[in-house]
């Protein structure tokens, strides 16, 4: 796995008040005169055929002092909430009564199921019942919601036109996200501009080969899309715009200018 974050470490001072660590590689996690349980998180890309945008992955690494340790996920407008109301000690308290246990052993945890922002809490224990200081991450990830079908004329990559299911980004007007563009679980992200009449497509993988088997991945990046009235135009890529097909992830260039116009048509009342 790739490390993508360092690891994050928030610590309630004295039970009074979040402060943020950042540490390097767990080495010394368990090492002599350690008196209190700690657990520490680590934040990894999601595996492949998920969606990172909804997809938490994470790896808890308890100390020897920690006998096991709970851990809490939910909304973090929910958690803040709770936390205006009842204090952080109380916040501990329930992440223990009605968090999930785990043992003190390292533990590898994949979610893909968290559209939206979430607050991941870890609180260790010791095995006299001490608590230690909690453990959390923050997944900012993208809840989508559904706009409805929307027509897109593929006139360089498949020479046809069909429907396709457009979703929007809360709380993001301007973002959208089309499902299974050019390949099944392959969701291309769009942002339009409308006072600038102009839309971008930043670099993502399409799901098909363009270049041959020797290149078998293919990637869009449209900086230079026309929007108006609801319909986007991927247009003819130069060397003014970067409207452009790469086997790799920009910055390479290695790859092809967009030749035709790809549209993608919304459907009426979602713009």
């Amino acid at each position: 796995m790739k490390k993508t974050m360092k690891k994050l470490v928030y610590s309630f001072a004295a039970l009074l008040g979040f402060y943020l660590v950042g540490c390097s590689e767990v080495d010394n996690l368990a090492g002599d005169g350690e008196t209190q349980p700690v657990v520490t998180l680590y934040s990894y890309d999601a595996p492949a055929n998920t969606d990172p945008e909804a997809t938490v992955n994470l790896r808890f690494i308890p100390n020897t002092v920690c006998d096991k340790f709970y851990v809490q996920i939910e909304k973090k407008a929910d958690k803040d909430a709770f936390i205006n109301n009842s204090g952080e000690a109380a916040y501990i308290d329930k992440v223990v009564s009605q968090g999930t246990q785990y043992p003190a052993e390292i533990t590898d945890y994949l979610n893909s199921n968290l559209p939206g922002v979430y607050a991941i809490t870890a609180v260790p224990l010791s095995a006299g019942g001490e608590k230690g200081k909690p453990a959390e991450f923050i997944f900012n990830g993208v809840e989508w919601t559904a706009v409805g079908a929307g027509t897109f004329t593929s006139n360089d990559v498949l020479g046809k036109t069909y429907s396709v299911e457009i979703e929007r980004a809360v709380p993001s007007p301007n973002l959208y996200r089309v499902r299974n563009l050019y390949a099944n679980g392959f969701h291309i992200k769009i942002e339009v501009f409308p006072a600038q009449n102009r839309a971008v497509i930043p670099a993502q993988e399409i799901g098909l080969s363009l270049f041959g088997s020797s290149y078998p991945r293919t990637w869009l990046r449209a900086d230079a899309c026309t929007y108006a009235n609801g319909v986007i135009t991927v247009t003819p890529g130069s060397s003014t715009n970067y409207n452009r097909w790469t086997v790799e992830p920009p910055p390479s260039t290695l790859g092809a200018w967009v030749s035709n116009p790809e549209i993608l048509e919304l459907p009426a009342g979602s713009y």
